[in-house]
Parts: structure tokens; sequence; C-alpha cells
């Protein structure tokens, strides 16, 4: 039975190769066979694979297989099934077989087999693996050492469910096609090549008015080249050729040392960014990407409570919705002067829970109408708000105020509001409609407050 599944997961994982990142891979292979198969004992992901079926499946997925080839081990006959798949391994140098010269197909495959097999397909024997070599007593054949030992460095072998290495494991069909794409991956990136710490590039938390602030760290001296294209649309899939990514960004000197570059760009606009590094040994890795980027709004603090974000423009102003957990200073008087939407009403926003210094500052011409929770914020979520005045004509069904709608467990402290005031329904108040928080100083000096019922 396992056996037609892995034909048919093969023919798949060909339909597949060409997208190895896309996360509902497995999903989608399980989802098919079972369309597939008529047969009532289906079998699972988690069964076992055997070293047949594997090398039946590597093969399909590189597009190896062949007619033409002759097997010569000693246990695999010319009528089976696997034969041309094993064939195929053994003469591309994937497949060596045991001391007897048996390949043993229908035996269970060991995850350092399967290991093996993927970094001979890959071309791993052809790099250097001696950093690689593993100690003693993890449960890892001598002929299989380096190879896992590069796995686990690039993170493409976890420990298992004991927190040990166990080459001798054996591993499920769904492991088995994991293992495959991550090694998918990889090769995507170019083994052996210079490669960026994990969890870089990375955007910088401040910006400047006119550029894109980014971090970089990599696992050795480099010259880093980019590509840079707006993508407005924010909505299309694109990953350019090795080659085509061309322009000298940067060089490293030091590795595993941070160091930041600044890429022009235009306020309001997405950008994907794509990366190369080139190794002193002139080899390159594959194509990284940072998706989607936009100019940070903010060019002076990095939004903490020591050093928040400096807002200076209406633009930088309405940008605050954009980061409800971060903490801002107004640094000028606004002119707003048109309608407002409170921040953490509009669909997935969240509320705000940061700090909104006012600066002594103030805040004119809000004007907001909204059906509940209507003031400059929806609703405060813990957070702060202090030093400002508002001028606002606030209306809403329920729970209506200037600073807030609603305060959940917020702190609004030394806040001057006037304006207009309106609920159609319930729940009014000149600096906050509903306070289940605190309210510190403040003065309300609205014209009106009204509710109608």
């Amino acid at each position: 039975m396992l056996k037609k599944l892995v034909v048919i997961l093969a023919v798949l994982l060909c339909l597949c190769a060409q997208n190895v990142y896309a996360k509902t891979y497995l999903e989608t292979v399980y989802e098919d066979y079972y369309q597939i198969l008529e047969e009532e004992n289906k079998p699972q992901g988690d069964d076992y694979i055997t070293r047949g079926e594997f090398v039946a499946l590597l093969m399909n997925s590189f597009e190896y297989t062949s007619e033409l080839y002759l097997c010569t081990f000693y246990d695999i006959y010319e009528y089976e099934w696997d034969y041309k798949y094993i064939a195929t391994a053994q003469n591309k140098g994937i497949a060596l077989g045991d001391a007897g010269n048996d390949f043993n197909s229908d035996t269970y495959l060991k995850t350092q087999d399967a290991i093996v097999f993927l970094s001979r397909a890959h071309r791993l024997d052809k790099i250097s693996m001696g950093e690689y070599i593993l100690e003693e007593g993890i449960g890892v054949s001598e002929y299989a050492r380096d190879f896992v030992g590069y796995a686990i460095n690039e993170g493409i072998y976890p420990k298992n469910e004991s927190g040990y290495y166990k080459g001798n494991d054996k591993i499920s069909v769904k492991a088995a096609l994991d293992l495959m794409n991550k090694y998918d991956e990889l090769s995507e990136l170019g083994f052996g090549a210079v490669k960026f710490i994990k969890g870089y590039p990375e955007t910088q938390i401040s910006g400047r008015s006119s550029s894109v602030l980014i971090n970089l760290k990599t696992d050795k001296p480099c010259v880093v080249y980019y590509l840079m294209l707006e993508n407005d649309e924010g909505n299309y899939d694109y990953t350019p050729s090795v080659e085509s990514v061309d322009k000298i960004l940067t060089s490293i000197s030091v590795a595993n040392a941070e160091i930041s570059v600044n890429l022009p760009a235009e306020q309001k606009k997405k950008y994907d960014i794509f990366f190369v590094l080139e190794g002193e040994d002139g080899k390159k890795s594959g194509v990284y990407s940072l998706e989607k980027v936009s100019v940070l709004p903010f060019t002076l603090g990095n939004g903490t409570k020591t050093n928040p974000y400096k807002i200076y423009s209406v633009y930088q102003f309405e940008q605050m919705r954009n980061y409800p957990d971060k903490c801002f200073e107004l640094c000028t008087d606004i002119e707003y002067n048109k309608d407002w939407i409170p921040i953490g009403s509009m669909r997935n926003e969240k509320n705000f829970s940061g700090v909104f210094d006012g600066g002594g500052y103030s805040i004119k011409g809000i004007r907001v109408d909204v059906m509940d929770n209507a003031g400059l914020f929806a609703e405060l979520d813990g957070a702060t708000v202090k030093n400002l005045y508002v001028d606002a004509m606030v209306s809403g069904n329920s729970y209506v105020g200037i600073i807030a709608g609603i305060s959940n467990k917020g702190t609004i402290t030394d806040c001057h509001v006037t304006g207009i005031v309106k609920a159609h329904e319930n729940i009014a108040g000149g600096v906050v409609g509903k306070n289940d928080g605190q309210l510190n100083n403040c003065v309300s000096a609205v014209y009106s407050v009204e509710a109608e019922s």
C-alpha cells in the first residue's frame, strides 16, 4: 500500500518542485492522494517509509529517473516496481549499498540514510565537510557523520523527542517529505556559501524620511549585492535570479558583526528588496528577500518609553495607528481639520496600548462620527495619554469622548479637551465616554455633551 502512496506522492512532488517554499505543501499532497486511493486502509503520513520508497521520491523530485540504467545490487530485480529508481540512484552515486552489495529496499529508512541520500543528490559530497564531523556516541554511523553534522549545523535536522540526534531512528513519510523540503530550501540559498545569520536582513525600528534602514549580519566576510523594486500593490510574487541582483550594497569584513545600511526610498511606497552574498572564495549565495518594506514614518526615537517616536507632522500623527503598542511624543501643534477614524476601530486594528505624550501641544480640528467607541482613540487598553490639548467634534451611538470612547485600565493625565460630544444612544463624557481606568488632573471645557437616551 505504501508503495502505491509513494508513487502518487512522487508525481505530486514533481509538480510542486518549482514551489519548494509553499507552506501548505504537505497538506496538499495528503489531500490529493486521499482522493485518488480507493482502498479502505489508507496509509497515514506517520507511517514509516522504506529505503526504496524514499529513493523513488527523491529520484522523481530531481527528474533523474531513467529506464536505461542497470542496477547491480544483488537484492534488486528488474521486475520490481522500484528497480528504475534504485538503478538511477546507484548510477548517480546517491545509493551505494551495504558491504554485501545489497540495497535492502524494503527495510525502513533511517534518518541518517535519508540525510546521506539527500546530501549526495544535492552534491554535498563535493564540498568540504570536515568542519561538521560529529563527536562519538550520538547514534550516527561512521559513514553518515559528516553529512548529519552538516544537517545539524544548518538547522535541517532537529533533535528527536528525547532531545537527542539519533541517526538510526526510523523516519515517517511526512518527516521524509519535510526533510526533502528543507534541503530544497537550503539548495536555493546555496550549499556551503556565505549566508545571513538567522533573523537577518531586518529593517530597523527607526528610520529616515527618505530611506529604508536595514541591519545586516553574515556568518563570513562578504560583498552584499541588492535589487530594490517598487511593490505598491503588495500582491505579486517575484524572485529574481542571482545574476540580476547585481548592485553592490556594502562589504562586510567581519563575520557575525551587525552593520546598518540606508537605501533611498519614498514615503508611502512599498518595496521588495533582494540580496545576494558573495564570499571571499567567489561563491555566491541564493537570493534573500525583504518584502513589502516601507519607509518608517518616524525619523527620531525608537518607540520605547525612554526614547519615544517623535511626531512632527500630520502624516506621522496618522501613522500612530500602525504601531499601537509603541510610545510617542508630540513635538508640534497639529491642525487636522478633517474626518478622523479612531485609532483601534478599523478592521484588524489593535487598541492603543502604548504611551502618547502630548508634550503640552495641541491637536485641533478632529471630526469623528462612528458607530461606537468614538474619540481620538476607540479604546485605551492599559495605555497612557498625557500632557495633551484636543479640540474636536465627536459623535457616535455609545461610548463617546474626546480622548477615548473607552478607557480600559488606561491612564489619562493632564489633558485638556474642548469641542462637542454627542452620543446618539448613551454613555458620553468630555474626556472619555466610559472610564475603567485613571483620570488625573484633566479639564473638560466642551461646549456640549449630549446623550439622547
